[in-house]
């Protein structure tokens, strides 16, 4: 039977008729008999070592409507870190910070490029540029903080003191030979370190001043900061107070060498406070480390030196700290309780800084050599200690190379003058202070 088009119209008309009518008893009866339910479809992304049970933790506590159900939980996106050698680009320090204009204008120039070419993999999503580092290897040998054992078919590298350096991709390269043709065999892995900071702590003022004060419940506001160095490291950065207001005005301030989180508080000037600080951070790994800063203040009754230069007023019996102009570390000078100032201990020294023996030993001694050579360069307590520190370092590394390493006639002669500069009479103040 042959059915004309406006009766095949109309028939089609029917079947939709019945499905709607059909859709809209079965939802009368969802709404009516049970509870409706809504699903939501998430994407979270994290790093690989993660456990897939602590990722099902996270989303069952994730606070949408509660109770939360976790179902069907996959892993859909697989993500590769790797490293690009980009030819021709001069690396500069101000690369490392991402807030610099430097680093953004080679970002902007870089991603676009870098998406084009790599839109064209089958299931490609998106790629993104994690930071910039100067192109330079560095050869792992056993030293102060490493151990490297070989074997014919193995080589096993210790770290026993795991710092920032250690971070970054590691390659082995066996080279085995037969019949003159040579066929390297690379593997690599990048090792992330879970680091915690070295944190400066510091409170401006050092010593609030309430001498001068007639009513004691004034308060005075102190900034309170903590300075780490500028690491590819996330931080929960938690503030504690004791006898002081509440933190205030929390804040970070980022350079391209450090970066400064900061906090305004109240110190009272009730005779009887010991106000401190505490900043405490917390790394991935959920490891803390905290510095604490005392706050002396200077109350009506107390003894106090006088400012002196850049040497603020001092509460007696405290150490007033200021950082080296010209190097790292610091300056201290105690206030005697006598209300005169002690003699300044400078704790100021040259910066210094992976590799092989033969490749870095003339590059050490010579520049050791040139720091040396002159006494006014090196006339503190701490360029002393580290200046005899780096040649007993060197010592011991030489000792212990597997190569059996001894110094060339240039390397000699620039160690030999490094110690003879150390030994130089315009010194002794600063070896004495050390006994």
């Amino acid at each position: 039977m042959i059915l004309s088009r406006e009766t095949r119209k109309r028939g089609y008309n029917m079947k939709t008729f019945i499905l709607l009518y059909f859709l809209g008893l079965t939802c009368k009866k969802v709404s009516a008999m049970d509870n409706s339910t809504k699903v939501y479809y998430m994407e979270l992304r994290t790093e690989k070592s993660i456990p897939d049970n602590y990722i099902s933790d996270i989303l069952n506590n994730f606070k949408i409507d509660n109770p939360v159900s976790v179902d069907t939980f996959k892993i859909t996106t697989v993500t590769v870190d790797g490293l690009l050698t980009i030819p021709g680009e001069v690396y500069y320090e101000s690369l490392s910070n991402p807030q610099s204009a430097e680093y953004m204008a080679l970002y902007n120039k870089l991603l676009p490029q870098m998406k084009a070419l790599y839109s064209t993999l089958n299931s490609f999503d998106n790629i993104r540029i994690t930071g910039f580092s100067q192109n330079k290897t560095n050869d792992v040998t056993t030293g102060t903080e490493s151990t490297v054992t070989p074997t014919s078919r193995n080589f096993t590298v210790v770290l026993r003191q795991a710092s920032e350096v250690w971070e970054g991709l590691y390659m082995c390269v066996f080279n085995p030979k037969s019949s003159n043709v040579t066929i390297k065999h690379k593997a690599s892995a990048t090792l992330d370190i879970a680091l915690l900071p070295q944190i400066d702590i510091s409170s401006t003022p050092q010593f609030p001043d309430c001498s001068m004060v007639q009513n004691e419940d004034t308060r005075i506001l102190v900034t309170v900061q903590c300075e780490i160095n500028n690491i590819a490291e996330n931080y929960q950065v938690t503030w504690s107070t004791t006898h002081t207001e509440s933190p205030l005005n929390n804040r970070t301030d980022v350079t391209s060498n450090s970066i400064i989180y900061r906090i305004d508080t109240t110190v009272s000037c009730r005779d009887s406070e010991k106000p401190t600080v505490t900043c405490t951070f917390m790394n991935i790994l959920s490891q803390e480390r905290n510095a604490t800063v005392n706050i002396p203040v200077i109350y009506q009754n107390s003894n106090s030196c006088k400012a002196d230069g850049d040497w603020p007023k001092a509460k007696a019996e405290f150490q007033a700290v200021l950082k080296c102009k010209d190097g790292i570390g610091k300056r201290k000078r105690l206030c005697l309780n006598n209300r005169y100032w002690n003699d300044e201990i400078s704790n100021c020294n040259l910066a210094i800084g992976l590799g092989s023996v033969e490749k870095n030993a003339g590059d050490i001694f010579s520049r050791l050599n040139s720091s040396t050579f002159t006494p006014n360069s090196i006339n503190t307590y701490a360029n002393i200690n580290a200046s005899v520190s780096i040649l007993s370092t060197m010592y011991n590394v030489i000792n212990a190379s597997q190569n059996n390493y001894t110094l060339n006639d240039a390397q000699l002669k620039d160690a030999l003058s490094s110690s003879s500069n150390l030994l130089d009479g315009a010194l002794k103040t600063s070896w004495d202070i050390s006994i």
